[in-house]
């Protein structure tokens, strides 16, 4: 993992020297951005615990929308006529998501007397870029697009018995961090406020990467809840300082 970290750092300073090589005309980027992150948390899995018997794991919840947070730092340089280019580094954070659903025993829907739910908590860090259109002066609709490391922590796994006389399991799916390749493509716009100001609003569509929990102690296979493309869908307004 230090060894991809490294490799994904070089590649990272490789880029932003780039538009430094090829344009004297540049200007510095930083922007926040706050909004909302619905997530596709939807799944079933069928998990043996005790061999030869499995419980169905079937989610009540398709999507969980939650809060969401960037930062992107980088350079603009004119383009091409009313285009300009935007790279840089940009970092996200979203509140944990939840995942919730029955637990189906025996697989049979008829024995669905437990509830479950768990968090998955997101984070990622891009290489981000931006290509910008300049109409009426004023006005910049662009696209984005984006990719880099995603870091997702599914913890905080519990069941809870639907009548009193259910009983939950004793132990609890593990939590674990996942660490994978994320990407991001959209579309926005931004507005001149000033000449160094910019007020804004996008939509990205966000590839998280893999997230899930780990096993129980002593189950009797190392199936368990997983996400092998956990993706989002992103709202956000943004505040842009052009130096």
């Amino acid at each position: 993992m230090r060894s991809l970290l490294r490799k994904f750092s070089t590649l990272s300073i490789l880029v932003l020297l780039f538009p430094v090589i090829a344009h004297a005309n540049l200007r510095p980027v930083v922007s926040l951005a706050y909004g909302y992150d619905q997530a596709n948390v939807s799944m079933v899995k069928n998990i043996s615990l005790i061999a030869p018997f499995y419980n169905t794991y079937n989610s009540t919840n398709t999507n969980d929308t939650e809060r969401t947070g960037s930062l992107f730092v980088g350079v603009e340089s004119p383009l091409y006529r009313n285009f300009l280019w935007q790279i840089g580094l940009s970092y996200y954070v979203s509140s944990a998501f939840l995942g919730k659903g029955v637990v189906q025993q025996f697989g049979d829907p008829n024995f669905g007397n437990l509830l479950y739910q768990y968090k998955i908590q997101n984070n990622r860090i891009m290489v981000e870029s931006k290509v910008l259109a300049t109409l009426h002066k004023y006005f910049h609709p662009y696209v984005v697009g984006g990719i880099g490391q995603s870091n997702n922590n599914t913890y905080g796994y519990v069941e809870t018995p639907v009548a009193s006389n259910d009983v939950a399991m004793p132990n609890s799916f593990a939590s674990t961090t996942k660490h994978s390749f994320s990407y991001l493509i959209g579309v926005g716009i931004d507005v001149d406020l000033t000449n160094n100001l910019r007020l804004g609003a996008s939509y990205r569509y966000a590839g998280l990467g893999k997230a899930g929990l780990g096993t129980i102690p002593n189950q009797a296979s190392n199936t368990t809840i997983t996400y092998n493309n956990l993706t989002s869908s992103e709202y956000l307004l943004q505040l842009s300082y052009v130096g």
